[in-house]
């Protein structure tokens, strides 16, 4: 009779194990369907930027100019057709630090969104301790045991509302965000390179032009010293011509001063040291010819090629799913936990069966009251989304303003060199008309100093406003965005992806 009650309680025991067993069971099934429900917070629309139809200023009417999809710009600098260019620009990509820091900055956000995506899934623990205890003789047996026990914990918060996925997508508008920051930094290093290239060929043509006016001022110093010595002329257009002579011999320092630093800073930008590309570059060349057409898209295309919009852009996007993982903190969490194990004072029994132990159950947390903190959270991130909106609109004004003005500089400067040509010019016949006149005794040498000093000022200023051309140009298509394609850091990534495989982009980088 009492083995058939002990085996009835056992049985009834099983039973309300087994019930409750299946109630956590249940439980979990009920709020893992809840799972699939959209997560809170607003769903993020993409905001194009607010372009006009066409540019205010009509190219047409300023230079010659042919509509192009943004991605010809890729290689910009090619119109030049200056080989030594070219080498730079690829020294500069695989050498430049900034942007080097610039891809580890997109690694790191890359392993960021990886960390964020693990949080959708469970968590598992092995441990395995051993310990020896004794209890109290006064307050108990005054036994020693070694405990041995191993197994697992799990424990699985459930993204019922969202807030890991939010977080995700927060992570993933961030990594794009410093891909683009990447690419910004990209057309800033390639027309860095550009502008430092033309103005040291523009130093070392102005040298040029100065070492060749030296050697005539020198002659005609000599020329007059020899009249003076024999009484033909005075003391006072002798000391003129050497007067004439100094002056311009001190401004050979300061160009070969520009040209040093010039040099050094290109040394920089392609990651080597100080007067590592002196040899390469002393050889004077000239300035690269401008192309007659130049390429330009319209200013919708242009403005989503440019990186800083599109980084703006998606910070926006960054903040609007922020908005989500602070929402989400009014909603309650749900939590399933559960553990294994087997523990033994016995280390040969260990693994028995008889040995297990486990423990499984779902958890609800709720916040219900903290004065307000979480709404106000949720307001707070709601006006960092509205800052973001009105920066992306700034930038968008901002990259038409800079595109605006590129290219009116750029013709502007154009009409200044067909100006000073004319200059240079009329003053040759000016000087040509001094020297006759001092010759056949009509005027002093002054007018042929005056002459030619204008002659040499006009000179310089047409060698820099040619130089300056070119630097607008590069500007021109700086601020339309081109150069970043070359090394393109899509959503694929650089260095790694998330299987660990390795993506070509980071490659052309020298470690």
């Amino acid at each position: 009779m009492k083995n058939k009650i002990i085996k009835h309680k056992l049985k009834n025991i099983g039973k309300i194990r087994i019930s409750n067993l299946a109630a956590v069971i249940l439980t979990a099934i009920f709020i893992f369907s809840l799972s699939s429900c959209a997560p809170v917070g607003p769903k993020y629309v993409k905001v194009p930027p607010d372009a006009p139809k066409n540019w205010h200023k009509k190219p047409e009417k300023i230079f010659k100019y042919r509509t192009t999809p943004p991605e010809n710009l890729a290689h910009w600098w090619k119109v030049f057709n200056d080989g030594e260019l070219e080498k730079l620009m690829e020294k500069a990509v695989k050498g430049n630090i900034d942007l080097k820091v610039a891809v580890e900055r997109v690694e790191e956000a890359r392993i960021l969104r990886g960390l964020k995506k693990t949080y959708l899934y469970p968590t598992i623990n092995f441990e395995s301790t051993v310990s020896d205890q004794r209890s109290s003789e006064n307050a108990g047996e005054g036994r020693e045991n070694r405990y041995y026990s191993a197994g697992f914990d799990a424990a699985w918060e459930l993204d019922i509302f969202g807030k890991t996925r939010r977080s995700i997508e927060a992570a993933q508008a961030n990594l794009e965000a410093t891909e683009e920051l990447l690419h910004d930094v990209m057309v800033t290093l390639l027309a860095e390179v550009a502008t430092n290239y033309i103005e040291l060929r523009t130093y070392q043509k102005r040298l040029q032009i100065l070492e060749k006016n030296i050697e005539i001022q020198r002659k005609i110093y000599e020329l007059n010293k020899s009249l003076y010595d024999a009484g033909v002329i005075g003391e006072l257009p002798l000391k003129q011509s050497l007067s004439i002579l100094e002056e311009t011999q001190s401004q050979i320092h300061p160009i070969k001063n520009a040209i040093s630093t010039t040099k050094n800073t290109l040394s920089m930008l392609i990651g080597e040291k100080p007067g590592s590309l002196d040899k390469e570059l002393e050889w004077k060349k000239d300035l690269p010819h401008p192309p007659e057409t130049i390429l330009m898209g319209i200013p919708i295309n242009t403005l989503r090629s440019r990186p800083d919009v599109r980084r703006a852009e998606r910070i926006l996007a960054y903040e609007t799913a922020l908005i989500g993982v602070e929402k989400a903190d009014l909603y309650p969490t749900f939590n399933l936990s559960g553990t294994f194990d087997f523990s033994s004072i016995d280390v040969g029994s260990i693994f028995k069966w008889g040995s297990r132990s486990w423990n499984i159950g779902a958890n609800i947390f709720w916040k219900i009251f903290n004065a307000g903190a979480t709404r106000k959270k949720i307001l707070m991130q709601t006006s960092r989304q509205k800052q973001a909106l009105l920066n992306y609109k700034s930038v968008v004004l901002k990259a038409l303003k800079e595109i605006e003005n590129a290219m009116i500089s750029y013709s502007r400067e154009i009409k200044h060199e067909k100006s000073l040509e004319k200059a240079l010019k009329s003053t040759e016949n000016v000087l040509s008309v001094a020297e006759e006149n001092y010759r056949a005794g009509i005027s002093d040498y002054i007018n042929v100093l005056d002459a030619e000093r204008s002659l040499q000022e006009i000179e310089d200023q047409l060698m820099v406003s040619k130089g300056k051309i070119l630097v607008n140009l590069i500007h021109l298509y700086k601020v339309l965005g081109g150069g970043w394609e070359w090394m393109n850091y899509s959503n694929r990534g650089s260095g790694k992806n998330e299987k660990g495989e390795k993506v070509q982009a980071k490659n052309n980088l020298k470690k």
